[in-house]
């Protein structure tokens, strides 16, 4: 599995557990780069506006990508992430994407990311 698919692929379902680790491991590297691109560049200047701009749609879509493969695990359509947009609804939103278990088996997209192939959950 590669980075590009880890964090910018939107086919296929995600679990709790890499749900959780990717989203961990995506802020600090976000946290990171803005760190450096923060001590690297004037904040007032061109290039730090321009770096700051795609370093947020990168985040972003990166965020998006989670969100959806995790709905997908919950059996849900990608449409259902507008729920992260909306005030008070998007603290639930992130609760329900954290805490619930997704379908058990294969659903419409996908197989069971936690089955072993023979329809037992792996540990």
């Amino acid at each position: 599995m590669d980075f590009q698919e880890m964090f910018f692929s939107f086919d296929g379902r995600l679990n709790r557990k890499p749900y959780i680790l990717r989203f961990l491991l995506r802020n600090a590297i976000i946290w990171c780069l803005g760190y450096l691109i923060g001590s690297l560049f004037a904040p007032d200047g061109t290039m730090f506006q321009i770096l700051a701009f795609a370093l947020t749609f990168i985040a972003a879509l990166s965020c998006l990508s989670l969100y959806v493969r995790r709905l997908h695990d919950l059996d849900h359509g990608s449409l259902m992430v507008l729920l992260a947009f909306i005030p008070l609804i998007s603290f639930f939103f992130a609760v329900y994407l954290m805490f619930f278990r997704g379908t058990i088996g294969p659903n419409s997209y996908g197989p069971d990311p936690l089955a072993d192939g023979r329809g037992i959950d792996a540990w």
